[in-house]
């Protein structure tokens, strides 16, 4: 008598079903700044006057605190060179240096620099409005990981 292969259809269905489920599933962390208005974000920037830069390595997560920019889960703000830039592209809030598109909001970067705890010592672009656990400063090497 032949064996059944109805157990073996079961889990060629089911794995099948869970590799559509997962080519389906996106990321919905992005879809939070579909809207937003550039204008209300308080893009924090500097104006390079020296040559120094800090060489700490920041990794992590984009995201609007309070109209300003930060790392998920620091309360820090971060403070941008003056050749970055918001801009809207497909319906998300991205940073560009030029014409290339460096970091998006609610997905992962790296980038050097350091975290201060004041800016009075930077050429600040425009008044401070973003307050927080104090600043993290973009250096060198800012990009999408």
């Amino acid at each position: 008598m032949p064996k059944s292969t109805g157990g073996v259809h079961i889990k060629f269905l089911s794995i099948t079903l869970a590799l559509f489920l997962l080519g389906c599933s996106t990321n919905h962390s992005n879809r939070i700044y579909e809207n937003t208005n550039l204008k209300e974000i308080e893009f924090l920037q500097y104006t390079k006057t020296q040559q120094q830069w800090m060489e700490a390595l920041a990794t992590g997560e984009l995201e609007l605190k309070n109209s300003c920019l930060s790392f998920k889960g620091d309360t820090s703000s971060i403070v941008f060179p003056a050749s970055f830039y918001l801009d809207h592209v497909k319906g998300k809030v991205v940073i560009k240096k030029g014409n290339k598109i460096v970091g998006i909001v609610g997905q992962k970067v790296s980038t050097g620099g350091g975290w201060v705890n004041s800016i009075d010592h930077l050429p600040i672009t425009k008044p401070v409005k973003c307050k927080g656990n104090g600043y993290f400063i973009v250096g060198q090497g800012f990009k999408l990981i």
